[in-house]
């Protein structure tokens, strides 16, 4: 393992590969077509309504790139035991942001507990992902938060991933 990727992520990013693809290992074809939501996260001080078609657009490419066919979006605030309930969640926003202490607890116990959790700065704002990798640091003190290199196996595992360039 690459000693450079925070072992949290890649726990993240390695949960949700198992979960695309359990289906195609041997279950019940009944499953193949087993439906579940996506949680839209309500955070700080944003309400989950930044760039509100791109939830739209990930549960179209979710549902038709795996197993998975994502029923609905709901929006899930970080405070509420519902989190608990969410097996994916997604974030987006445009500005700088701050979680509460509670919110950073939840995350934490969140994704120490198999939660799966995708983000995305809309319209390539760069303060939302400098205000993301600064509360991810928060959430897994001691733990860095990188970019993972474009050779990596994560981004080869089932489809190859080629760089996505954007703005800034």
């Amino acid at each position: 393992m690459n000693p450079r990727i925070p072992l949290p992520l890649v726990a993240c990013l390695s949960l949700l590969m198992l979960s695309l693809f359990t289906v195609a290992l041997g279950e019940p074809a009944e499953d193949r077509q087993a439906t579940f939501f996506m949680g839209r996260v309500k955070y700080s001080s944003n309400d989950g309504d930044d760039c509100s078609g791109v939830g739209q657009e990930l549960m179209r490419l979710v549902s038709r790139a795996s197993t998975l066919k994502i029923q609905e979006e709901r929006r899930v605030n970080l405070n509420d035991p519902e989190l608990f309930e969410t097996p994916f969640i997604f974030m987006n926003g445009h500005n700088d942001f701050t979680f509460t202490e509670t919110e950073v607890a939840n995350l934490r116990k969140y994704l120490a507990h198999g939660g799966f959790y995708f983000s995305s700065g809309c319209c390539t704002s760069p303060g939302f992902p400098k205000a993301w990798r600064r509360e991810f640091s928060r959430i897994f003190p001691g733990e860095k938060v990188k970019p993972i290199p474009y050779d990596h196996l994560i981004y080869r595992s089932f489809y190859k991933i080629d760089p996505v360039r954007c703005l800034h």
